[in-house]
């Protein structure tokens, strides 16, 4: 389970991550690794990615699904979406799915591990975080003097 976080995590920073050659990185735009086509590293954020040809690295998509149908020579991390998986796809390395469903043809191979947290899961996590950082931005807010909100004190005549 270590493992598989921080594989999370390094997925995450390199998104984060300025794009090189050979990735391909999208905002509400799909990505498609048609047949004979490769990508090195593939993120998406609120689309979607279809590979039927080949990912020589990771594929990272946050709200949006991941159609396989080639190989994925690393990891796989989905955060609010679900994969689908042919009998051609084939993942080396592990494969997270973060609020959302993995539909597996029993053909497919996934290398290192599988983590599929369901959107049953996924809302209760989402609301606790929510909770807390409220709960915080309320205690800042409480805890800071009147003098520091940014404005000159009223004149008084």
């Amino acid at each position: 389970m270590l493992r598989v976080l921080s594989a999370v995590c390094a997925l995450l920073l390199l998104a984060a991550a300025p794009p090189r050659a050979g990735n391909a990185v999208h905002l509400i735009e799909d990505i498609t690794v048609a047949g004979p086509q490769q990508v090195r590293n593939a993120i998406c954020f609120l689309c979607s990615v279809r590979v039927d040809g080949a990912a020589r690295g990771n594929l990272v998509v946050i709200a949006g699904n991941i159609y396989l149908n080639g190989p994925v020579h690393k990891d796989i991390v989905v955060l609010g979406g679900n994969v689908t998986m042919t009998s051609k796809a084939t993942v080396e390395g592990s494969l997270v799915v973060f609020g959302g469903h993995l539909y597996r043809d029993p053909a497919a191979t996934i290398g290192r591990g599988r983590v599929v947290v369901r959107p049953i899961v996924f809302l209760p996590i989402l609301l606790v975080l929510a909770a807390i950082l409220a709960g915080l931005i309320f205690l800042l807010r409480m805890l800071s003097p009147a003098e520091r909100s940014g404005f000159p004190p009223l004149s008084r005549f």
